[in-house]
């Protein structure tokens, strides 16, 4: 269970609380246990003048940067 968290509010939520003007994909609703596999909320800020907060929907944790080695690995000794 490494890297879970409780998203509690709702994603209309967290875009009032920081003042975001979209959404960018489906949000997910509230949850006690976010998997570090499933799509949740970030609010980002894009800088050029005014500065725009939006959220967009990203999943969550992190790539194994060598799983696409590993893949690319496989399918060839699958192969031979």
């Amino acid at each position: 269970m490494c890297g879970r968290y409780v998203m509690s509010k709702a994603t209309s939520d967290l875009l009032s609380h920081f003042e975001a003007k979209e959404v960018e994909g489906s949000p997910p609703g509230p949850s006690w246990n976010v998997a570090p596999t499933q799509n949740v909320p970030i609010v980002a800020e894009r800088l050029p003048t005014p500065v725009e907060v939006s959220a967009v929907i990203l999943r969550a944790g992190r790539e194994d940067p060598m799983s696409a080695l590993l893949q690319d690995a496989k399918r060839l000794l699958d192969k031979g």
